[in-house]
Protein backbone atom coordinates (compact mmCIF):
# COMPACT_ATOMS: atom_id res chain seq x y z
CA UNK A 1 0.00 0.00 0.00
CA UNK A 2 1.66 3.46 -1.14
CA UNK A 3 0.84 6.92 0.90
CA UNK A 4 -0.92 9.49 -1.41
CA UNK A 5 0.66 12.65 -0.95
CA UNK A 6 -1.39 14.77 1.72
CA UNK A 7 -3.69 17.13 -0.40
CA UNK A 8 -3.01 20.58 -0.07
CA UNK A 9 -5.36 22.57 2.42
CA UNK A 10 -6.92 25.86 2.15
CA UNK A 11 -7.61 27.90 4.92
CA UNK A 12 -8.93 30.87 5.88
CA UNK A 13 -5.72 32.64 6.97
CA UNK A 14 -3.82 31.45 3.81
CA UNK A 15 -6.41 32.77 1.69
CA UNK A 16 -6.03 36.37 2.57
CA UNK A 17 -2.73 36.93 3.28
CA UNK A 18 -1.66 36.85 -0.68
CA UNK A 19 -4.79 40.09 -1.22
CA UNK A 20 -3.54 41.42 2.31
CA UNK A 21 -0.26 42.07 0.81
CA UNK A 22 -1.15 43.69 -1.93
CA UNK A 23 -2.90 46.07 -0.47
CA UNK A 24 -0.06 46.48 1.96
CA UNK A 25 1.92 47.39 -0.84
CA UNK A 26 -0.71 49.96 -2.14
CA UNK A 27 -0.23 51.57 0.74
CA UNK A 28 3.43 51.94 1.09
CA UNK A 29 3.60 53.36 -2.38
CA UNK A 30 0.84 55.91 -1.58
CA UNK A 31 2.24 56.87 1.72
CA UNK A 32 5.93 56.72 -0.31
CA UNK A 33 4.35 59.24 -3.12
CA UNK A 34 2.91 61.03 -0.60
CA UNK A 35 5.85 61.69 1.43
CA UNK A 36 8.35 62.59 -1.41
CA UNK A 37 5.52 65.26 -3.17
CA UNK A 38 4.83 66.97 0.53
CA UNK A 39 8.86 66.75 0.63
CA UNK A 40 9.05 68.63 -3.07
CA UNK A 41 6.16 71.10 -1.60
CA UNK A 42 8.09 71.84 1.35
CA UNK A 43 11.50 72.79 -0.56
CA UNK A 44 9.76 74.59 -4.03
CA UNK A 45 6.48 75.76 -2.75
CA UNK A 46 4.62 75.06 -6.34
CA UNK A 47 1.27 74.26 -5.48
CA UNK A 48 1.07 70.96 -7.85
CA UNK A 49 2.76 68.60 -5.20
CA UNK A 50 -0.53 69.42 -3.00
CA UNK A 51 -2.56 68.97 -6.00
CA UNK A 52 -0.32 65.27 -6.72
CA UNK A 53 -1.20 64.56 -2.91
CA UNK A 54 -4.93 64.87 -3.47
CA UNK A 55 -5.18 62.58 -6.27
CA UNK A 56 -3.01 59.97 -4.53
CA UNK A 57 -5.24 59.84 -1.62
CA UNK A 58 -8.23 60.24 -3.87
CA UNK A 59 -7.19 57.17 -6.52
CA UNK A 60 -5.80 55.41 -3.18
CA UNK A 61 -9.18 55.30 -1.50
CA UNK A 62 -11.13 54.17 -4.57
CA UNK A 63 -8.91 51.41 -4.95
CA UNK A 64 -9.12 50.41 -1.06
CA UNK A 65 -12.50 50.70 -1.58
CA UNK A 66 -12.86 48.62 -4.27
CA UNK A 67 -10.72 45.98 -3.00
CA UNK A 68 -12.95 46.12 0.46
CA UNK A 69 -16.59 45.31 -1.98
CA UNK A 70 -13.95 42.78 -3.55
CA UNK A 71 -13.36 41.03 -0.12
CA UNK A 72 -17.09 41.16 1.01
CA UNK A 73 -18.29 39.93 -2.61
CA UNK A 74 -15.67 37.17 -1.97
CA UNK A 75 -16.55 36.58 1.30
CA UNK A 76 -20.29 36.50 0.64
CA UNK A 77 -20.00 34.06 -2.18
CA UNK A 78 -17.75 31.77 -0.39
CA UNK A 79 -20.16 31.57 2.85
CA UNK A 80 -23.35 30.84 0.62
Amino acid sequence: MTARPAARVFTADSARTTPLVLVRLLLFFAFAAIAGAAVLYLVKRDRRYLRFIAQVLKYTLLLLLGALLFYAAQRLLVTV
